[in-house]
């Protein structure tokens, strides 16, 4: 009987394509795992330096922080607005906390966060999110012992049996606590030691405030006439003057306490109005006459007598007198009516002095009321006025005083954009009771002005 070799030869091809097979698979699953361990180390690796950035971040944020008893919650939320980071804690660890006062100044996000969280929390920043929790109690050192430093460090030999001879050497250690009872363990006794400590940071020493300091503002000012007199006058004048926007500067050395303000300085300002009124004129026309007929008694003398009265001899003179009359060309007379719409400019130099009042509305906003009295020197004056006879006239021959005093009230509102300049909001009104020397015809003559600049303000440090 002959072996079927087809049933042979395709039992034979049958496992070689087995064997081939469970080759393939086993070298796509280890390919597969080597991959699989490839991707979880990269975004392990990548973790590693995003959590590296973010530690970096934290510590290259700055800003300017201050706060004044104001719980630690509190901070963290301020914090939370000043950065894009997100607190995550448990509120209870800070329930027993006291409040915290911070100096007010420039600090980075990290010395911030030393400084509320201290040594008694521990913090982890992931992507944006800082997670606060409190910091384990740090292991009792068993072997070390406490000593004062003045002694010296000696060996000390102890004897465990009488074939063992054992040395040891004190460790001499500084253990800082927050106000409480220390407590060392060591190797057979413990030692309390229930001095007083405080933990201080070293002092540093910040400068002093800034009392000087130099401001430069310039802005814009409006000025209202004031005039004083008959009632139709001033109702005229009322009507044609109209105040418009002019110029001012100012230059100011200040004084600041706590609570106080004095200043002084130089101002020069443009304190000026809208002059609009109606002049009436007249005038000939030699081109056009008009004849007019007088009417008159003309006398002829015929001749003199003497007559004697008393002793006397008097002349008496006999005229002849004919009514008659005679023809006179007169020219046209023109009435005029001219419209002037003049800028009456006055600039004065002054010397402004105020006292005020210091109010602050937060870290870095302040709020200063004053009143202020100034000296004004006229130093320009220019335009066209109405004169009390209804004509225009140039200012420059009215009657104004060369020196003059103001006096007004007025606010600061300031903006701290440092420790040593400011960003100043000025506001001020002033009067000026007679700019006119009393004369004849010029009605007497006042004026409102109101004034708002904006400068900057450097504060002078002490030494």
């Amino acid at each position: 009987m002959r072996p079927n070799y087809a049933i042979f030869y395709n039992t034979h091809s049958y496992m070689i394509f087995l064997i081939i097979k469970l080759y393939i698979c086993e070298v796509f699953y280890y390919t597969c795992c080597t991959m699989i361990r490839k991707i979880v180390v990269f975004f392990v690796f990548i973790l590693l330096i995003m959590n590296a950035f973010a530690q970096n971040a934290v510590s290259g944020i700055v800003f300017r922080y201050g706060s004044t008893n104001r719980a630690i919650p509190e901070v963290l939320k301020d914090f939370e607005r000043q950065t894009n980071y997100h607190f995550t804690y448990n509120s209870a660890i800070f329930e027993k906390k006291t409040p915290l006062t911070i100096p007010e100044k420039v600090y980075s996000f990290e010395q911030l966060l030393h400084i509320v969280l201290g040594t008694q929390f521990v913090y982890k920043v992931i992507g944006n999110q800082i997670l606060i929790s409190e910091a384990q109690p740090a292991p009792i050192k068993e072997t070390p012992a406490v000593v004062s430093q003045q002694q010296s460090q000696q060996p000390i030999t102890k004897q465990h049996n009488p074939h063992e001879q054992v040395r040891y050497t004190i460790i001499y250690d500084t253990i800082r606590v927050y106000d409480t009872v220390r407590v060392v363990k060591t190797e057979r006794k413990t030692v309390m030691d229930t001095q007083r400590v405080l933990l201080q940071e070293p002092k540093k020493t910040l400068p002093k405030p800034s009392a000087f300091a130099v401001g430069v503002f310039a802005g814009v000012t409006s000025t209202v006439p004031i005039s004083f007199g008959s009632a139709d006058e001033t109702n005229v004048l009322r009507h044609s003057e109209q105040n418009v926007l002019t110029h001012s500067a100012s230059m100011l050395a200040q004084y600041r306490t706590k609570k106080l303000l004095v200043s002084a300085g130089f101002s020069y300002a443009d304190v000026g109005y809208e002059s609009k009124f109606t002049t009436r004129s007249y005038s000939e026309d030699p081109s056009v006459t008009f004849s007019d007929t007088l009417w008159y008694w003309r006398y002829t003398k015929l001749f003199t007598y003497y007559k004697y009265i008393g002793n006397d001899s008097i002349a008496i003179e006999v005229f002849d007198s004919t009514y008659t009359y005679k023809v006179v060309e007169n020219p046209k007379r023109v009435e005029h009516n001219s419209d002037v719409n003049s800028h009456i400019s006055l600039h004065y130099a002054s010397i402004p002095c105020a006292v005020g009042y210091r109010f602050e509305l937060g870290r870095a906003w302040s709020v200063e009321p004053f009143a202020q009295a100034s000296l004004q020197i006229l130093t320009l004056r220019r335009g066209v006025i109405l004169s009390p006879e209804g004509q225009a006239v140039w200012l420059r021959t009215a009657p104004l005083r060369a020196v003059t005093y103001s006096f007004g009230a007025g606010c600061l509102l300031n903006y701290s954009v440092s420790e040593r300049f400011l960003l100043s909001l000025k506001a001020v009104g002033v009067y000026f009771p007679s700019i006119y020397k009393p004369s004849q015809g010029f009605l007497r003559k006042a004026l409102l002005s109101g004034s708002v600049e904006w400068g900057i303000v450097y504060k002078i440090p002490q030494r």
